[in-house]
């Protein structure tokens, strides 16, 4: 499946590395994202409509959550257009009433049917509500900034 959703758990909310960071750091680390994806979304290819804008892209934080250590861990950045972002965060978004929005994205990258799309919305709130919404982690595990931006950026200290 080329787009997933990726449900944070409650207690992992508002970790991110954007409110970790000074702007200019946040700015940096974003914008070597976009230029490594050309400024086009990295899973649809696509630009929010803006071929003109380059910049119209967003900053996707990849984490990795694994329930048995209760480690969080920044696995990666990725460039995506909005409507694939909100698919990432389908669980914000559909609070917001983009649930036909994120379903629409989900069918067309995925080719995918309507009942195969809601099937596996529903799949993955379960599996969040069953396994990763409950626990609480332990801080941030945010090494990757370094080796991404080659030193230019340290990691922050949670």
């Amino acid at each position: 499946m080329k787009l997933t959703m990726e449900l944070v758990p409650a207690k992992a909310w508002n970790t991110n590395l954007r409110s970790m960071l000074s702007k200019d750091d946040w700015d940096t680390i974003r914008n070597i994202c976009y230029r490594n994806a050309n400024f086009r979304c990295e899973i649809c290819g696509g630009s929010n409509d803006y071929p003109k804008v380059p910049w119209r892209v967003e900053c996707h934080e990849v984490w990795r959550f694994d329930p048995d250590n209760l480690t969080q861990t920044l696995a990666g950045l990725a460039s995506l257009c909005t409507a694939c972002h909100r698919v990432k965060h389908a669980g914000l978004w559909a609070t917001r009433g983009y649930a036909p929005q994120i379903l629409a994205q989900l069918m067309r990258v995925n080719g995918m049917t309507k009942e195969d799309a809601k099937e596996y919305m529903l799949t993955e709130y379960k599996r969040y509500q069953d396994t990763l919404s409950h626990l609480t982690w332990n801080k941030p595990d945010l090494s990757f900034i370094e080796d991404y931006t080659a030193g230019v950026v340290r990691a922050p200290n949670p």
